[in-house]
């Protein structure tokens, strides 16, 4: 008589969307701030394990994008424009979108 002995992993399905640590972020950002400044950072988390937990940021916005960049790994905001309030009224909120890096599963910040 032989012992057989087997081994299982069990591994981590992508189940859970990721949430913001955050219900609602809110950056003040002098209009005289230089382009180049960092103006605030999102920070989202994911429960599952691996590379299911990773997320990623994106900005839902064209005037978002040509005004602010929002590193995708780190959800670090900076200013890639000059700020004039009284030429350009911005929208004061700014949708930003995480996701997980390989499935779809994702929550919107408005």
């Amino acid at each position: 008589m032989t012992d057989v002995y087997f081994y299982f992993q069990v591994i981590d399905t992508n189940d859970n969307s990721p949430t913001f640590s955050e219900a609602a972020y809110s950056f003040d950002i002098p209009e005289d701030t230089g382009r180049g400044a960092f103006v605030g950072a999102v920070v989202a988390n994911d429960m599952d394990e691996g590379i299911n937990a990773q997320v990623s940021y994106t900005v839902l916005s064209d005037w978002g994008n040509d005004v602010f960049s929002l590193n995708p790994q780190s959800g670090v905001f900076t200013l890639t424009s000059r700020l004039d309030y009284e030429q350009v009224k911005y929208p004061k909120k700014l949708t930003v979108v995480m996701s997980l890096l390989r499935l779809y599963l994702c929550s919107i910040l408005r």
